[in-house]
């Protein structure tokens, strides 16, 4: 969503003053505010705002350490359990330890 929609859905487009001849226009009824409030309204406005159109991420699900090593080992643990599974899932043999050993590199370097 665009900063104008945001803006819009917001009531700061109501608090603001309309200037005429240089002066502030009194029959707007947010002009006795005072500057708390006024600011309180905006900050008010602009918070329901970002709620109604700022998508949110669980900061658990950002992984800060994450880099191109970690991103190879995961592939590569992947691609090795999907060939263990196309391959019968076997209990023992060259498959299973090439799944076991990238699965355990990638929980190694993860944790």
């Amino acid at each position: 969503m665009d900063i104008d929609a945001m803006y819009n859905l917001s009531a700061v487009s109501k608090m603001t003053y309309t200037v005429s001849s240089g002066t502030l226009n009194p029959s707007i009824p947010y002009y006795n505010l005072s500057l708390d409030d006024f600011y309180d309204g905006i900050v008010s406005s602009l918070y329901d705002a970002s709620v109604q159109t700022v998508v949110c991420v669980h900061n658990t699900s950002l992984k800060p350490l994450w880099n191109n090593e970690l991103d190879s080992l995961k592939h590569s643990a992947i691609f090795w359990h999907n060939v263990w599974v196309s391959v019968g899932r076997p209990g023992s043999g060259y498959v299973h330890q090439l799944k076991c050993s990238t699965k355990l590199k990638y929980n190694k370097k993860l944790s």
